[in-house]
């Protein structure tokens, strides 16, 4: 390895993560892509407002 380089966190995720709100309108058959808000602590949708601190790698959409 030559050189480290410092990694920024992003300031939001898009259509990356799956909400686990069941009835937040990403989780519909609605053609909305998901969006989350990165937080310090973790993630909060765009849409429906809910704030995921654990389990995040979990929602990962695989689609």
């Amino acid at each position: 390895m030559s050189e480290k380089l410092r990694v920024s966190r992003p300031e939001r995720v898009v259509g990356v993560l799956s909400c686990p709100n069941a009835n937040c309108i990403t989780t519909e058959n609605e053609p909305v892509e998901s969006s989350f808000e990165v937080l310090s602590d973790g993630v909060r949708c765009g849409y429906c407002d809910t704030i995921v601190r654990d389990e995040i790698a979990a929602l990962i959409d695989n689609d």
